[in-house]
């Protein structure tokens, strides 16, 4: 698994929702880059033969996401080909300051294990709270990775 700090807005800034988690199964995830910025993890790519997918939020305004848990390591799904994979999203209105907020959780399973992630967003209820998924070609993802 690799870090990469402060070009993480290089990512984020793709995310247009795009595809579903479900994508990954049958595939050998080859490599999982973890981007951070001001402290959070902000996206999490999972590298496959030809593709990558990666999960984060594209920033509209003054929401955020962020990824708070992971049970299970990252590092065990390399190598691994994806059995199942799946997200569930539960959402409510009750934070101290009144605003929304939404918990998306994907699931990923491998024969030898699984990973759950857990995002939490939050917002005034007006812009979307959810992690997103967005899936390019390897060859864009390392072109982006470089500059």
């Amino acid at each position: 698994m690799k870090k990469h700090k402060n070009n993480a807005s290089d990512f984020i800034g793709w995310l247009t929702p795009r595809g579903s988690v479900d994508c990954l199964i049958g595939r050998t995830i080859d490599d999982v880059y973890i981007h951070e910025a001001y402290g959070s993890i902000l996206s999490v790519s999972f590298l496959t033969d030809d593709e990558v997918v990666i999960m984060g939020h594209g920033q509209e305004s003054n929401e955020y996401v962020e990824l708070i848990s992971v049970d299970g390591s990252l590092d065990d799904l390399i190598g691994k080909t994806v059995r199942d994979a799946r997200m569930e999203t539960k959402s409510g209105d009750n934070d101290i300051m009144g605003n929304s907020y939404t918990w998306t959780i994907f699931h990923i399973h491998t024969d030898l294990g699984s990973v759950v992630m857990r995002w939490l967003g939050g917002s005034n209820g007006y812009h979307s709270e959810e992690a997103d998924l967005l899936i390019i070609s390897l060859d864009e993802f390392m072109e982006a990775l470089v500059q």
